[in-house]
């Protein structure tokens, strides 16, 4: 009889492990959403593998909703039927005068820059009249823009500093998480779109973001 119950334990055990490794997988995106590079370990995934899967160069961007300065609700490729886009997520007040000060260079070779920002859209608002800037900020308080670009950190969830190129066909150029490039944005945007980079590209300040 004690044997019997025994057995009948062990069963119990291996079913119940059974389920709970397809549910793990399932909470952590798929087991083919997790790519080789170790930085992204510290990354959080939200959402359905299919939604929110690793992005890298080559890929498509997700065309993601956000609400527009005039309210309306508005998509990526609605910017990107204003050139190729640069997005920064997780930029401080210095990484976004920063772009500020390249903006109107950017905007000459077809690149508009957006930053994405996980504060709410009165905050975003106040940042951008504080700083002066001239190009779109998103407001992405909840991190539904951050997650579907899986760059959200892993303990705190909060929106890890990183930065997507995106060309006119909505494909990913470029693309880095938890690193700011070496050069300057017009640099690092030109030679990722195959542009000429000469004098009249170089940025007019030494201070890079």
């Amino acid at each position: 009889m004690r044997s019997r119950t025994l057995l009948s334990l062990l069963l119990g055990t291996a079913a119940l492990l059974a389920l709970a490794v397809p549910c793990a997988a399932a909470a952590n995106g798929g087991a083919n959403t997790t790519p080789s590079d170790p930085r992204t370990q510290n990354l959080y995934p939200l959402g359905s593998a299919s939604e929110y899967a690793y992005l890298g160069a080559g890929q498509s961007a997700p065309d993601f909703h956000y609400d527009a300065a005039d309210g309306s609700d508005a998509r990526l490729h609605d910017l990107l039927a204003q050139g190729h886009v640069l997005l920064v997520f997780g930029a401080g007040d210095e990484h976004l005068r920063g772009i500020e000060h390249e903006r109107a260079q950017l905007l000459r070779m077809g690149v508009v820059p957006v930053a994405v920002l996980d504060l709410g859209g009165k905050t975003c608002r106040a940042a951008v009249a504080r700083l002066g800037l001239h190009y779109p900020v998103i407001a992405d308080p909840r991190r539904v823009i951050a997650a579907q670009f899986n760059c959200l950190e892993s303990t705190t969830r909060a929106t890890a500093p990183a930065w997507f190129l995106v060309d006119r066909k909505d494909r990913l150029r470029a693309c880095d998480r938890f690193e700011w490039p070496q050069s300057s944005w017009t640099i690092t945007s030109a030679s990722a779109l195959g542009l000429p980079v000469g004098d009249a590209l170089m940025p007019t300040s030494s201070n890079r973001p």
